[in-house]
C-alpha cells in the first residue's frame, strides 16, 4: 500500500506539470549559442511579484510550466552577460529566444572563484562551509562543528546546541536512522572532508521531524555530477600514531552517475582521571579517592557506493548502500582507597578491559525533482541494520588478597526502516508544502552478567544475572505548512499530526511488558518583518518532543560497577517542549551580525537522577520530572574585515532552571568564541579558533569552567593539492571537570584526555 500511494504522488506530481500555459525557449549569446545554467525569472507586471523560475540546461533551454493567462515580464540574466528583459502577454503556450549580450571584453581565461566565509548565518539557520576550514581539515565533522557558535563541543565528542543536547541530525536534509542510533557519535565516525556544508537550524517548523527540543544539525554530503571523472584522495596522520584515509571515486557519463567512497579511521585515545567521594550512611562518613588510567584504541571502516539516474537535468533517483565495521579495545586501571573516621578501610585496584565489535548496513533510495526554485518533490527510503557486541571485564583486588568485579556481555541489534516523501509548490505569493514520513523500529537488547569467585579471581560459570529486552515502534506522521509573503512582510505556518504506537518488554524476569499508543499535534508558526534592505526581525513558535530512547527504559540492572548501580526505567514518558525564539538580523556589505532571544519549556524532562542506598551505593534511574525553563541570548557575527583578514564568532548566555517537588537547580551558563583566518597570496591560509565555556548548571551539580585554542596552517599549491598542519588544544588546556551534589553524596571528578592533537593532512584531486 505505501509504493502505491508513492506511484500515486508521483503520477499526480507529474500530471500536474502537464496542466496550465508553458512558456519554453533558448538562451544564446550573439553568436547564436546556447548559454548553459542562466537564470530564467517571470514576473507579474502589475506589481513585480515572482511567478515561476527556471534555469537553462546545457544547450541554453528552459522551461516553465502550469502558467496562468495574464501579462508578466520575462527577464534572463548570467554572470558574464547583460540582463535580458520581455513582456509578455500571456494568453496561449509560449516559445521565445532571449539573446543575451556580453558584459565584458572578450578574456583569453575566465575563472570564477566564490569567496565563502567559513560561517555564514541567516536567521535561525548557521552555515559552516566545510572546504572553508583548516583546522577541521583531515578530522571529523565534530572537529567541524567547535567553529559554530552556539554549539559546545567537549573532550568526548559529545555535543550540545544553546545548552541542550537533544537536537536531530539530518543526512542531506533527510532523516539518517543511522544519526538517530548514535547520535553524536555519529559525528565523530563521519569525516570532514566528504561534507560540503552543515547547517544549524534552532528553530524547526512543522514540515521537520518534532523529535529533539535543542534543533537540527542538517549534513549536506558532497556531491560530484559533473561528467567525466573525478579521484580524492586525503590522508592523515598525527603525533600519536593515529592515521586516517579516504579515497573518493565518481564518474558520470550521460545520464548515469556513479560513486564510491571509502574511509578508514584509526584513533587511539589517552586519558587519566580523579575521582573524590564523600558520603554519610547511618552518620558515618567515608571518602573515597581514586585514580585511573585508560587507553583506548578504535580503528573503523566505512564503505559507500552508489548510483544516480537523471531523468533529466532536474529529476533523479539515487540508489546507495553503507557498509561500517567498528573494532574498539579499551583498558583502564583504577585505585581506590577508602577512608572512614580517618582510618582506611579499604585499598581496591581495578582492572578493565571492554572489547567491542560493531558492524551495520545501510541501504537507501531517494528521488527528487527540483525544476525550478518553488516547485520540490522528494521520495526517500532507507533500511538500516547495526548489530553492537561489547564485552566489559571488572576485576577488583580489594587489600591484596580478595577480588570482586564481573563480567558483562551487551548486544545491541537495532534495524529499522523510513519512508519520507515532501512537496512544495507555489500558491499566491508563496509556496505551499505537505509531506508524511513512517519510521520503525526493531531493537533487541541482551545482558548477561556473571560475578567474578572472590577467591580463584576467575568468572563464575553459573548465569548470576540476564536480561532481553525487546522493543518496537512504529511512527507516523503527515504535515501541511504554508508560506507567504506581502510586501515586507511574510509568515509561516503548519501542524504536524503524529501517532506513535510502541511495545516492549523483558524475557527475564518474564511478564513485564507494556503497551503505549500516543497521539500528537506539533504546531509551527513564523512571523518575518523586512524593517529594511540591511535588517529584518522575525518571531518564531514549535511544540517538539523528545521520546525515550529504549535503553532508558530498559529496566536491567547493571552491577558491573563497585560504588553504583545503573537501571533504566519502564514507566518513562516523552517529554514536551514549548520553543520560543525572537531573531534580528543585520547584514551588511561585509558584516551579518544576528541575535535571538529564546525560550523553551521543558515538561516531564527526562533527567538521570542519583540517591544513594542504606548499603552506600549510587542508584543512578532516569524520571521525569516537572518541568525545565530554559532561555537565553546569543549574538552571532560574520565579518570580512579586509580581503585577507576574516572573523566569526558570537557569544550564548543561558539559564537553567531545574523544578520538581523533591528538587531544584538553577544557574547561568555563558560561551565565547572567536574564529579568525588569514588568507594571502600563493595559496597560504591560517586559522585560529578560541573557545570559552563557562560553568554549566545541571539537575544534580555542575560541569567547571574550560577553554582552549585551535590552529590550522594551510597550503593550496594548486586546485588538485593542498596540505594542512592543525594543532587541536595548543595549550593542552582542555578538561573536563563536574561536581555531584545531594544531601549524603558528593563527588568531584577531573578527567584528562590526550586533546593536543598535531595533524598533517595531505588532499588530491584529480579530474578527467
Amino acid at each position: 500500500m505505501r509504493l502505491l500511494y508513492f506511484l500515486i504522488l508521483l503520477v499526480s506530481w507529474t500530471a500536474a506539470h502537464g496542466q496550465g500555459l508553458r512558456i519554453t525557449g533558448i538562451i544564446s549569446d550573439d553568436q547564436q549559442q546556447g548559454i548553459a545554467f542562466a537564470t530564467v525569472v517571470l514576473m507579474n507586471q502589475s506589481d513585480s511579484s515572482f511567478v515561476a523560475g527556471a534555469v537553462s540546461d546545457e544547450e541554453g533551454q528552459f522551461e516553465m510550466t502550469e502558467l496562468s493567462r495574464g501579462a508578466y515580464i520575462l527577464q534572463a540574466k548570467h554572470l558574464l552577460y547583460d540582463l535580458f528583459s520581455q513582456s509578455i502577454d500571456l494568453q496561449s503556450n509560449e516559445q521565445i529566444t532571449c539573446l543575451l549580450t556580453s558584459s565584458t571584453q572578450q578574456l583569453e581565461t575566465v575563472e570564477v572563484t566564490a569567496d565563502k566565509l567559513s560561517l555564514q548565518h541567516q536567521l535561525n539557520t548557521f552555515t559552516i562551509n566545510a572546504d572553508q576550514s583548516a583546522i577541521a581539515s583531515g578530522g571529523t565533522v565534530v572537529d567541524l562543528l567547535k567553529s559554530a557558535p552556539m554549539l559546545t563541543v567537549s573532550p568526548e565528542g559529545d555535543i550540545s546546541l544553546r545548552g541542550r543536547s537533544d537536537f536531530q541530525i539530518l543526512i542531506n536534509g533527510r532523516p539518517s536512522g543511522l544519526a538517530a542510533l548514535q547520535g553524536a557519535r555519529f559525528l565523530a565516525q563521519l569525516d570532514a572532508s566528504a561534507v560540503e556544508r552543515v547547517e544549524i537550524i534552532t528553530q524547526p517548523s512543522a514540515k521537520d521531524n518534532p523529535q529533539g527540543g535543542a534543533g537540527i544539525i542538517n549534513i549536506v554530503l558532497k556531491k560530484e555530477t559533473q561528467r567525466g571523472g573525478q579521484i580524492s584522495l586525503e590522508t592523515y596522520v598525527d603525533q600519536r600514531g593515529r592515521y586516517g584515509i579516504r579515497p573518493a571515486l565518481n564518474y558520470r557519463k550521460d545520464r548515469i552517475n556513479l560513486f564510491l567512497n571509502y574511509s578508514s579511521r584509526r584513533n587511539l585515545r589517552f586519558s587519566d582521571s580523579e575521582n573524590t567521594r564523600w558520603q554519610v550512611v547511618d552518620s558515618t562518613q567515608t571518602t573515597i579517592k581514586g585514580e585511573s588510567e585508560g587507553e583506548r584504541d578504535d580503528l573503523r571502516h566505512r564503505i559507500e557506493l552508489g548510483t544516480d539516474y537523471f531523468l533529466n537535468d532536474h529529476a533523479y533517483f539515487t540508489l546507495s548502500g553503507v557498509l561500517r565495521t567498528r573494532d574498539k579495545s579499551s583498558e583502564h586501571s583504577e585505585e581506590r582507597i577508602s577512608t572512614t573516621n580517618a582510618q582506611v578501610t579499604e585499598r581496591r585496584l581495578t582492572e578493565i578491559d571492554e572489547p567491542e565489535e560493531n558492524e551495520g548496513v545501510v541501504v537507501n533510495l531517494a528521488f527528487q525533482s527540483e525544476p525550478d526554485q518553488i516547485n520540490k518533490l522528494q521520495a526517500f527510503a532507507e533500511y538500516l541494520y547495526s548489530n553492537e557486541d561489547e564485552i566489559i571485564e571488572r576485576i577488583d583486588i580489594i587489600d591484596d588478597q580478595d577480588f570482586a568485579g564481573g563480567r558483562t556481555h551487551f548486544k545491541d541489534f537495532n534495524q529499522r526502516i523510513i519512508l519520507d516523501f515532501a512537496l512544495t509548490r507555489p500558491l499566491a505569493r508563496g509556496t505551499y508544502s505537505l509531506g508524511s514520513q513512517w519510521i520503525s523500529r526493531i531493537i533487541r537488547q541482551d545482558f548477561t552478567f556473571q560475578l567474578i569467585d572472590s577467591i580463584t579471581g576467575s568468572f563464575k560459570e553459573e548465569l548470576f544475572q540476564e536480561n532481553v529486552f525487546d522493543y518496537e515502534d512504529n511512527i507516523l506522521s503527515a504535515y501541511f505548512q504554508l508560506n507567504q509573503r506581502w510586501s515586507n512582510w511574510q509568515f509561516e505556518v503548519g501542524l504536524r499530526v503524529e501517532n506513535m504506537a510502541s511495545q516492549y518488554g523483558t524475557e527475564v524476569p518474564a511478564g513485564q511488558s507494556f503497551t503505549r499508543s500516543i497521539f500528537n499535534l506539533f504546531p509551527s508558526a513564523q512571523l518575518g518583518f523586512q524593517l529594511s534592505d540591511v535588517d529584518e526581525v522575525q518571531f518564531a513558535y514549535a511544540r517538539q518532543i523528545n521520546r525515550p530512547s529504549p535503553g532508558r527504559l530498559n529496566p536491567f540492572v547493571d552491577i558491573s560497577q563497585p560504588f553504583r548501580i545503573a537501571l533504566g526505567n519502564p514507566g518513562l514518558l516523552p517529554e514536551y517542549i514549548h520553543s520560543f525564539n525572537l531573531g534580528y538580523l543585520r547584514s551588511w556589505e561585509r558584516l551579518k551580525f544576528s541575535t535571538n532571544l529564546f525560550y523553551k519549556q521543558y515538561q516531564g524532562l527526562i533527567q538521570r537522577l542519583s540517591t544513594l542506598n542504606a548499603n552506600g551505593i549510587q542508584i543512578v534511574q532516569p524520571v521525569n520530572l516537572d518541568r525545565l525553563h530554559f532561555y537565553g541570548l546569543d549574538a552571532t557575527f560574520s565579518w570580512h574585515l579586509l580581503d585577507f583578514w576574516k572573523l566569526s564568532g558570537g557569544a550564548l548566555a543561558f539559564q537553567n532552571d531545574f523544578s520538581d517537588e523533591s528538587l531544584s537547580n538553577a544557574g547561568l551558563s555563558y560561551q565565547l568564541k572567536l574564529n579568525q583566518e588569514w588568507e594571502w597570496d600563493e595559496g597560504w591560509q591560517i586559522a585560529l579558533l578560541g573557545v570559552y565555556q563557562g560553568p554549566e548548571i545541571e539537575v544534580q551539580g555542575r560541569q567547571l569552567a574550560q577553554y582552549y585554542f585551535d590552529l590550522g596552517l594551510q597550503k593550496q599549491w594548486s586546485s588538485k593539492l593542498r596540505m594542512t598542519l592543525s594543532i587541536s588544544d595548543i595549550f593542552n588546556t582542555l578538561v573536563e571537570q563536574s561536581e555531584l551534589r545531594l544531601s549524603d553524596l558528593t563527588n568531584d571528578s577531573r578527567r584528562k584526555i590526550d586533546t593536543r592533537r598535531i595533524r598533517l593532512t595531505l588532499r588530491y584531486k584529480w579530474t578527467k
